[in-house]
């Protein structure tokens, strides 16, 4: 056999590998279907949902969560290959937190003393911090899953922008049952659920992306 007969024999075998942004899209498409169903039937979307989604705190909300889930993903997508570098992509990642940040003090500045402890806390900053990294595991379970079908080399990075993607997807979900619309409540309590599966992440990059 010639060199050019093997050559198309073994090149007529190959499949065309799906795109790694197709996969991941893929994962958090997965993902935000069971993180829909969980809130609908743990919790419940908020009574006044239709109305809310007519206001501009509920945006800047989901703004929030959805503008830092595009930049993780783009991230992934980068560290997806074994020769992608993360560039600036993660220091983009404290944008969204830095500009809420802004608003936050902002708000806390002007508000009385006695009203600030609830902007910070609102009703509910307990629940916010655990529901939010609980819906992120089906996120994190299908992103690292379409991690392991590329070969990640910055495996710790990989892992924790897979997080931080769950994490900030899951918001955008748990947004529609939560009421909290304060940004000092958002930047605090929405980040810190965030970044627990990007710890998570960070953890297990290792571990489950070694190729």
């Amino acid at each position: 056999m010639q060199t050019n007969e093997l050559i198309e024999e073994l090149a007529s075998d190959l499949q065309p590998t799906p795109s790694r942004a197709r996969l991941l899209a893929m994962a958090i498409i997965a993902g935000a279907a069971a993180a829909l169903v969980l809130v609908w039937v743990l919790f419940g979307f908020r009574a006044d949902l239709s109305v809310a989604m007519l206001t501009a705190p509920f945006w800047m909300k989901w703004a929030f969560a959805l503008v830092t889930a595009a930049i993780a993903f783009v991230l992934c997508a980068r560290l997806a290959r074994p020769e992608g570098k993360p560039g600036w992509w993660p220091v983009a990642l404290t944008v969204p937190l830095f500009v809420l940040a802004i608003f936050a003090c902002v708000e806390l500045l002007n508000a009385p003393p006695g009203e600030r402890q609830m902007l910070w806390m609102g009703d509910s900053a307990f629940q916010c911090f655990w529901c939010i990294p609980a819906l992120a595991a089906p996120f994190l379970l299908g992103a690292l899953w379409a991690f392991r079908q590329f070969a990640p080399t910055y495996l710790r990075l990989a892992g924790f922008s897979a997080g931080v993607l769950s994490g900030a997807a899951a918001a955008a979900v748990y947004a529609l049952h939560c009421d909290e619309v304060a940004p000092a409540f958002v930047a605090t309590w929405y980040s810190a659920g965030m970044l627990l599966p990007g710890v998570l992440g960070l953890i297990l990059g290792p571990r489950l992306l070694r190729w």
